[in-house]
């Protein structure tokens, strides 16, 4: 599944003052991927590096050791080679680094490019201090005040961020999330063969795509579906052991994560959307592009309280405590209308990169317009 990082490199990779993107993937323990299940995966990541996808190189590094048996020299050592080779290329040229979600154990790795960039942008797509806890936060905590006031812009994914960061850094404005809208409003959608079984046993379908785990899933929210025996809970995306084993039932359904270009297909079978969000220290740093896929095929959306879904209270049903959400999910089955499937797609759509990306460039050339004396992004070659 595309995240925001990955949508923001792609648009800005058309544009015709670009002249290459090196994407550098999140490192892959080898150790974690042995299971029979995960080995397709990572024969994918290895077979992305070094392919070329128009102008964009694609690296995922794989590692043998976990990175808390590498100490000191061997981790500089290690990150040495690693790195050293996108420098090289790097240097070849005036290049803006994109920074999301540093890496506790990758300290030299940041700052070996962002020592080499002309341009640092640090896009604070999430809370990453709530990723983490005791020592490991404190760890990332400084890491982050590091990289913050080391970039030269932040893009904070809200209000609540922006506010929370601006401390270390006055150069901080609010980018909101956004979908890749061409993939999620089709004309027509694909069938599903598990969720045709499913329809045919259900009088609706209520799904969700995305991370399944306890950090931000509200399991009292779960433990009410199983009273609710006319209706199918379908979850589509990486889900937790516990998870999986507690709440499979006769309707509550986990299905493995999809290729992002067939999400769509799954979502289509939805009656209505949800997101049932735990409110806390991380959903707080949410704004979540799923609400923009759900509202791009036009469904209705229930979720809790969490970040970023204030602004559209007018379009979805905003939950309080889990009989709330329940009722808020037979009130979107019976409300839906052809008039409201069209204002969500509308909404999608203004919430597209493809609108969304203008503000980023905008940014991006006023910062570099003034690093560079007079020189502007969309002159070619960057």
């Amino acid at each position: 599944m595309w995240k925001r990082h990955q949508s923001i490199v792609y648009e800005l990779s058309k544009d015709s003052c670009v002249d290459k993107v090196i994407f550098i993937n999140p490192e892959v323990w080898i150790k974690d991927n042995l299971k029979i299940s995960k080995i397709s995966q990572v024969l994918n990541q290895l077979s992305e590096n070094g392919a070329m996808i128009d102008n964009v190189s694609v690296y995922t590094p794989i590692s043998f050791f976990p990175e808390f048996l590498l100490y000191g020299v061997l981790r500089k050592f290690k990150y040495y080679f690693t790195i050293s080779k996108f420098v090289r290329v790097l240097r070849q040229g005036p290049f803006i680094c994109i920074i999301n979600n540093p890496y506790v154990y990758a300290k030299e790795c940041f700052r070996s490019i962002i020592d080499s960039a002309d341009l640092v942008i640090f896009d604070l797509s999430d809370d990453y201090s709530e990723f983490y806890a005791g020592d490991q936060q404190k760890k990332m905590d400084v890491l982050l005040s590091e990289v913050l006031q080391r970039s030269d812009m932040i893009l904070a994914v809200n209000e609540h961020l922006k506010n929370k960061y601006s401390c270390f850094n006055s150069n901080i404005q609010v980018v909101t999330n956004a979908t890749n809208y061409d993939n999620f409003a089709l004309t027509s959608y694909a069938n599903v063969e598990v969720l045709d079984d499913i329809k045919a046993r259900f009088d609706h379908i209520v799904g969700y795509s995305g991370w399944i785990n306890d950090v931000r899933i509200d399991t009292k929210i779960l433990d009410s579906f199983t009273t609710s025996k006319n209706i199918a809970y379908v979850f589509v995306g990486p889900v937790s052991n516990v998870i999986r084993d507690t709440y499979s039932s006769d309707n509550v359904f986990f299905i493995q994560a999809v290729p992002y270009s067939e999400l769509p297909n799954y979502i289509h079978y939805f009656d209505v959307a949800i997101i049932p969000f735990l409110i806390n220290g991380h959903t707080k740093g949410n704004d979540l592009l799923k609400i923009h896929d759900y509202h791009a095929v036009g469904k209705p959306v229930v979720s809790t309280r969490i970040g970023g879904v204030d602004r559209f209270e007018n379009l979805i049903y905003i939950a309080s405590d889990t009989a709330a959400f329940t009722d808020s999910i037979r009130k979107a089955i019976a409300e839906d209308s052809d008039e409201k499937i069209r204002s969500r797609q509308l909404s999608a759509f203004a919430n597209s990169w493809r609108s969304r990306i203008k503000q980023v460039k905008k940014a991006i050339n006023k910062l570099y317009f003034v690093k560079t004396s007079g020189t502007v992004f969309d002159e070619p070659n960057v």
